[in-house]
């Protein structure tokens, strides 16, 4: 799914700041999984492997969700229409 969505949202930004603004989304992406493996572990602590595998699940789901309703169409659109 991280591979999929890192390929997606290089599109969504225009060509002449786009290495710096996918640098920049990654980064907090980074920073917030240093959260996520407390939050994980707590989770683990009180439900157990399964509630870990829904807790993940949940935010999969959310994600996807996210990036689906929210984001913009880019399907058969010129990357020059997608950024601007």
């Amino acid at each position: 799914m991280s591979y999929n969505y890192h390929a997606y949202q290089a599109e969504l930004f225009p060509t002449d700041i786009r290495a710096r603004a996918v640098g920049f989304v990654y980064s907090w992406s980074r920073f917030s999984a240093i959260f996520t493996s407390f939050i994980i572990a707590g989770v683990l602590k009180e439900f157990g492997t399964t509630g870990v595998f829904v807790f993940i699940a949940g935010a999969m789901l959310i994600v996807m969700a996210a990036i689906g309703l929210m984001e913009p169409k880019t399907r058969d659109i010129a990357l020059e229409q997608i950024s601007h």
